[in-house]
């Protein structure tokens, strides 16, 4: 005789002394169906970020410039032409200021490499654009991947959030850390949590550990993410954190080692020194701040921090209202890392906008986790929900997209530069960006000042600034600048004064000015 019965899911079949577990064919169908669903939008939405990334080049921004000061392709420059400089032998940290962690430098090395060898670093760094956005739309698959086990309208908003809030569209639009930074904490995530709770291998604890160093040599905000792990894993008493701890610091230290070695004043100086001691600038406004952390706005600070603000209490509220579910491991890190971006980010004496970008892998699990905690019972409520996240898909993600694509200026062709500038002039400017677009990268000629990063200098040494822009006019034959001298408020009049009697001869360009000396006429 066979008894059947239902349990969990399972059919029962208890006969001939053994007892059998079936899951009925109708459950099985719906969960693989269920997992294929899941599966196509994360691919959906991962291709729909990708395609609004990518599309933002057809506006030029391939061998073109767009944008001044600090809304220019500052940082681009900076980083690339310090992996420039590396390739052909010129150290950062002894032979010219670098006041992030070597990371980015080396992410970029090979890029400079190839740039070297077509005799173009323009070609380079647009290899270099395109790599990184195809590491946001890379960010955006790994977070799907992350929260697949969590209900659809939960995970469309956490790869929504990752991918399109506005800092992090903003920050893809040229070669910046943060792309990055997330790309390597959350493969390192993705390796200690199995869904919603962590894994117990310690190979994998191990191989994040390894992950987060090199992450954390890009920026060191990456120590945020690694300590909000260990203290969720120690509340679970999972000890593993200790090997994931140590095989960060290793790896963080052997990609250091070298350039501590070569400069050990020199990078702990600009790494280091220069970090903690960063003068108050950017963004003051703590609701300015606030607003960009959380919302991804600059703009209309009062209204937008005030947004800022309810959203932070809504989820604190269904926080509150769900606390006898209990918190989850991800959920945890997800709270623990936010606190820890927002605890950073407010006390910092300097804050600019893009810094934004990296506060969207917390925002993305914090607010998925909001989503999960109030997926209704009712499916025509949980159809409205859904309904909800794909229209905060099209609003917040391909919406804003066009409009930046449509909205965004087109890039200024930098064919002036050629004719202005002989190949093989020394250059300096106070952007990068532009001579290596141009092709006229030069600091790495004998005799020329190898600067990449005047705001750099600044920051590691306002004392030394105005000296060091007057020995670079001494050995250069052109400089550009995105502002003129009169609008440069840290230069001196005795900078002002060398400067006007060395570069009488002014080209006046829709991304800047060209100074010459007299014999390049």
């Amino acid at each position: 005789m066979i008894a059947r019965r239902k349990s969990l899911g399972f059919q029962i079949h208890r006969g001939s002394g053994h007892v059998l577990l079936r899951r009925p064919e109708s459950s099985i169908g719906q969960a693989v169906r269920q997992t294929s669903h899941l599966n196509l939008i994360i691919v959906l939405v991962t291709f729909s970020v990708g395609a609004v990334n990518l599309a933002e080049l057809l506006k030029g921004h391939l061998s073109g410039f767009y944008g001044s000061g600090y809304n220019s392709l500052y940082n681009e420059g900076v980083y690339y032409g310090a992996a420039t400089q590396l390739v052909h032998g010129i150290a950062p940290y002894r032979d010219f200021v670098f006041i992030q962690p070597p990371g980015i430098l080396l992410i970029l090395t090979p890029f400079a490499f190839l740039g070297h060898l077509v005799h173009s670093t323009a070609v380079g760094l647009e290899v270099a654009l395109v790599a990184t956005k195809l590491v946001v739309t890379a960010d955006v698959a790994i977070i799907g991947w992350l929260l697949r086990r969590r209900a659809l309208p939960a995970l469309v908003v956490g790869m929504v959030v990752v991918g399109c809030q506005p800092e992090m569209f903003r920050d893809s639009a040229s070669v910046n850390i943060e792309p990055f930074l997330i790309l390597g904490c959350l493969i390192a995530v993705a390796l200690v949590f199995d869904g919603e709770i962590l894994r117990r291998s310690s190979a994998r604890w191990i191989a994040a550990g390894v992950v987060f160093g090199l992450a954390t040599t890009t920026k060191l905000w990456g120590a945020v993410v690694v300590v909000a792990v260990c203290l969720v894993a120690a509340r679970e008493r999972e000890r593993r954190w200790i090997l994931c701890l140590i095989a960060a610091a290793l790896t963080f230290a052997v990609v250091s080692l070298p350039f501590l070695i070569l400069a050990p004043s020199g990078f702990i100086h600009d790494v280091i020194t220069t970090q903690v001691g960063r003068s108050r600038a950017g963004y003051p406004s703590t609701l300015q701040r606030l607003a960009i952390v959380m919302i991804g706005v600059q703009s209309h600070a009062r209204i937008t921090g005030a947004l800022a603000i309810c959203v932070l209490l809504v989820i604190g509220a269904v926080f509150i209202i769900t606390r006898r579910r209990g918190i989850t491991t991800l959920e945890a890190f997800g709270l623990l890392g936010m606190a820890g971006v927002l605890a950073t980010f407010l006390a910092s004496p300097s804050f600019y906008a893009y810094y934004g970008a990296f506060s969207a892998l917390f925002e993305a699990l914090v607010l998925s986790s909001t989503i999960e905690r109030i997926r209704p019972a009712s499916r025509a409520v949980f159809r409205v929900q859904l309904a909800a996240a794909f229209g905060f898909f099209a609003l917040v993600g391909l919406a804003q997209g066009v409009d930046r694509i449509v909205k965004e200026p087109t890039a200024a062709a930098l064919s002036p530069v050629d004719a202005y500038i002989p190949v093989g002039s020394c250059v300096v400017t106070d952007s990068p960006s532009i001579p290596l677009l141009a092709d006229r990268f030069t600091t790495n000629l004998s005799g020329c000042p190898s600067i990449v990063d005047f705001q750099g200098v600044e920051l590691s040494d306002p004392r030394a600034y105005n000296g060091t822009w007057l020995r670079a006019i001494y050995h250069t034959s052109a400089v550009i600048l995105t502002k003129p001298p009169g609008q440069q408020p840290e230069w001196s009049p005795s900078l002002h004064a060398r400067f006007a009697a060395r570069f009488p001869v002014v080209h006046r360009l829709r991304f800047g000015y060209i100074y010459e000396t007299r014999h390049l006429e």
